[in-house]
């Protein structure tokens, strides 16, 4: 039954890593999304903020790769050790970022990615404590 919880939790995770992957490949190429993330002060980011958005993309994408090997979906680092590192890195990285997002000056980003983070950090929570 746990195993059960732990996939779900993580096709969950999945969907929302995906998503918000794809958001900040969106706000590199100059997409005018930039209200929703990075403090919203930038319709479109400038170049400084397009870099931090590739990133959090690649950031984003290892954090697929743990949240999939730590829920053995698929098996690409086969570290034990740096996984159990890296799920539990995940966690700190989402509960930082729900702090940000509820402190954040747009209403956009706290209405959408705070809820976002939160599922993203209870869903490490949940499978670096059981999987």
């Amino acid at each position: 039954m746990l195993n059960l919880i732990v996939t779900i939790v993580s096709v969950i995770a999945l969907i929302g890593l995906t998503g918000l992957m794809i958001f900040q490949l969106l706000l590199l190429f100059g997409l005018p999304y930039g209200n929703m993330a990075w403090g919203g002060k930038y319709d479109v980011l400038p170049l400084k903020l397009r870099i931090g958005s590739l990133i959090s993309a690649a950031v984003i994408l290892y954090g697929i790769i743990v949240l999939l090997e730590k829920s053995a979906i698929v098996f690409l680092v086969n570290n034990q050790t740096i996984l159990n590192i890296s799920s539990w890195f995940f966690v700190i990285l989402f509960g930082l970022s729900t702090l940000g997002n509820i402190n954040s000056k747009s209403e956009k980003e706290k209405k959408i990615m705070t809820p976002l983070a939160i599922i993203l950090t209870l869903s490490f929570l949940i499978v670096s404590l059981f999987a």
